[in-house]
C-alpha cells in the first residue's frame, strides 16, 4: 500500500514509520530536507499549502495525518488561539488534498483534549465536547473538518482521540515530561518527587498501543467517525510513582507538599474502538514501564 505520512518525526511518527515499512511504500511530507535510509520511503518537502499536499499524496492509498502544534512542548504560560489555529488550516489542507487525490480512507490524530475531563465522569465518543484549551479546541474544529469532509465527500476519516501518549523518547525538544524523568532517576537510583497528595492525574496510553490503534484505523477503510484511544481510567503521579518502584526494588518516593495539585477522577469508554476498530490497549502501566526501562 502506498501511505502518506505528515507528523513522521514526531514522537508517535517516530514508532510508527518502521511499523509500516513493511510491505508499504511510504510519502512523508516534512519543512525540511530529508535523506530517507529506507528504499521504499519518498520525503517530499511541503510548505503545508493544499496544492502541496496533492502534489505529494497523488498515488496514495491511505494517508495518516499526525503533524500539529502540541500543547505539552510550549514553555509559554499564555496561551494564545493563534498558537494553534495552524492545526485546523493543515488539516483542512490534507483532508483537501485527499479529496482532490481520491484518497478516502484517512487516519486523523486527535486528541482527548477534546472533553472537559469532569471528576466521575465516563467519556465516550457522543460526549459533549467542550474542551478546556485553546489546544483542545483546535482539535475540535478539526474533527468537525473531518465531519464535513466525510458527510459530503464520501470520505472514511477516523478521528483517533489519543490519551496522553507516553513512552521512551530520547529527543530531548520533545520530552513527554513526567515519565522520562522518573525513569531518568530510577536508572539513577533516586527518589522520585510527587507532588502534593499525587492525585494529580490523567488517561494515559503507551506509545506503542497508540501505534497499533492507528494501524487498526488505517486497516479499516470502510470506517469513519470519532474513536476514543487510551487506557479506560486515570494514572495519578503516585502511581506512576509506585509502579516504577515496583519495577525498580529500592526505589523511593519523596512526597513534595503544594497545595495547587488536586486530581480530577475521570474515565474513558473505549467500547468504540473495541467493536469498530478492533484495537484494546495492551500494556498496562507496569508492563509499559518495564518495556521502556529494557
Amino acid at each position: 500500500m502506498k501511505i502518506g505520512l505528515t507528523g513522521a518525526t514526531g514522537f508517535i511518527g517516530r514508532y510508527l514509520l518502521p511499523r509500516l515499512i513493511d510491505g508499504n511504500e511510504l510519502v512523508i511530507t516534512t519543512s525540511n530536507d530529508k535523506i530517507s535510509k529506507w528504499d521504499n520511503v519518498k520525503y517530499v518537502k511541503v510548505d503545508y499549502s493544499a496544492e502541496q499536499y496533492v502534489q505529494a499524496f497523488a498515488g496514495c492509498e491511505a494517508v495518516i495525518h499526525l503533524g500539529a502544534r502540541i500543547q505539552h512542548d510550549l514553555k509559554i504560560k499564555r496561551q494564545t488561539f493563534e498558537m494553534y489555529k495552524g492545526n485546523i488550516t493543515s488539516s483542512d489542507n490534507v483532508l483537501y488534498a485527499c479529496k482532490e487525490c481520491g484518497i478516502t480512507n484517512v487516519v486523523l490524530a486527535s486528541s482527548i483534549a477534546v472533553y472537559h475531563k469532569d471528576s466521575g465522569v465516563i467519556y465516550d465518543e457522543e460526549s459533549e465536547t467542550i474542551p478546556l484549551t485553546y489546544y483542545g479546541y483546535s482539535k475540535v474544529c478539526c474533527e468537525k473538518l473531518a465531519e464535513m469532509y466525510n458527510n459530503n465527500f464520501n470520505m472514511h476519516i477516523k478521528s483517533l482521540r489519543l490519551g496522553y501518549v507516553y513512552g521512551y523518547n530520547d529527543n530531548p525538544e520533545v520530552q513527554n515530561s513526567l515519565l522520562m524523568y522518573f525513569l531518568e532517576l530510577a536508572k539513577k537510583g533516586e527518589p522520585l518527587p510527587v507532588f502534593g497528595d499525587g492525585s494529580s492525574a490523567n488517561v494515559y496510553i503507551y506509545i506503542k498501543d497508540a501505534v497499533d490503534a492507528i494501524i487498526c484505523a488505517m486497516n479499516r477503510p470502510d470506517v469513519s467517525g470519532a474513536f476514543n484511544i487510551a487506557n479506560p481510567k486515570c494514572t495519578t503521579a503516585l502511581e506512576f510513582a509506585e509502579a516504577f518502584c515496583r519495577v525498580f526494588p529500592g526505589l523511593e518516593i519523596k512526597m513534595i507538599p503544594e497545595k495547587r495539585v488536586t486530581g480530577a477522577e475521570w474515565e474513558l469508554s473505549g467500547e468504540k474502538a473495541r467493536e469498530i476498530l478492533g484495537f484494546s490497549t495492551k500494556y498496562s502501566v507496569m508492563d509499559a514501564i518495564h518495556d521502556m526501562s529494557e
